[in-house]
């Protein structure tokens, strides 16, 4: 997937985990645990994802029994490709459809069409909020929040 969208592995966890607490609602908490087995992640990995979407400001966590995670932003209002220039940086197109260290220059005859799909990604990702992943989540086959995994 990386090839394609051009995200980290980081990146693509904070979006699924964002989007796990969005389905969930906005108040509502969940520990690390139960969000890395559901999603099927490494708790490790995903803690550390976790930690600095909390230093970005969208999440809030809490220690103790009861502690957890939970969004503390309008799901709304942010938007996939936000997420993603936080974690990831600025998107740049530097993946070589035949995994070339570099090739967009003007000899690559894939360079017009690989621009093309990089703007097409990039303004779809600026144009997607949190909120409708996990509308479509939800929505997905008639499941109820406790049963939707993004």
């Amino acid at each position: 997937m990386r090839e394609i969208l051009g995200i980290s592995t980081a990146a693509n966890l904070g979006i699924h985990a964002l989007v796990y607490l969005a389905v969930r609602g906005q108040g509502t908490t969940c520990s690390v645990q139960s969000i890395a087995r559901d999603l099927k992640v490494s708790h490790s990995h995903l803690g550390k994802v976790l930690q600095q979407l909390c230093q970005h400001g969208l999440l809030q966590s809490s220690r103790g029994a009861m502690g957890g995670y939970r969004l503390v932003v309008d799901p709304e209002q942010l938007q996939l490709l936000e997420v993603i220039e936080l974690l990831d940086g600025p998107s740049e197109l530097d993946v070589c459809a035949l995994g070339l260290p570099t090739c967009l220059d003007d000899d690559c005859p894939l360079a017009d069409i690989a621009r093309e799909v990089h703007a097409i990604i990039v303004r779809r990702l600026g144009d997607t909020p949190v909120a409708e992943m996990a509308r479509a989540c939800r929505d997905s086959r008639g499941r109820g929040a406790d049963e939707v995994i993004p």
